[in-house]
């Protein structure tokens, strides 16, 4: 009878970590936030980086950048998603997705 239960608690104590791994594993998320000169490149080639990897960094030069999203809800609490235009030619005809800033309400509720 010992030997079973031992055995148990061998195998739990093996697999609850691998287990509790799992979720983090099958949502996709990742860590790393690719950068993007902005500046090269097209309305529509900043439109499908951000479509395609839902959050990216935009590069604008002299030092200046900034994290845009591809809906609201990739915005953390308490920030506003506010709309992206991607300069181009006809300047605020390019939505790209959206920049995060903090929230000015008191309540920090959307």
């Amino acid at each position: 009878m010992v030997r079973p239960m031992i055995r148990a608690t061998f195998l739990i104590s093996i697999l609850a970590p691998l287990l509790a791994a799992v979720p983090a594993l099958a949502s996709g998320s990742s860590t790393s936030v690719n950068h993007y000169a902005l500046d090269k490149m097209s309305c529509l080639a900043a439109k499908l980086v951000v479509a395609r990897e839902n959050v990216v960094i935009f590069h604008f030069g002299n030092d200046q950048y900034d994290r845009i999203v591809k809906e609201p809800y990739f915005c953390g609490t308490g920030e506003d998603a506010i709309p992206f235009a991607a300069p181009g030619r006809a300047a605020g005809s390019c939505h790209a997705g959206y920049h995060c800033e903090p929230s000015h309400r008191s309540d920090g509720g959307p």
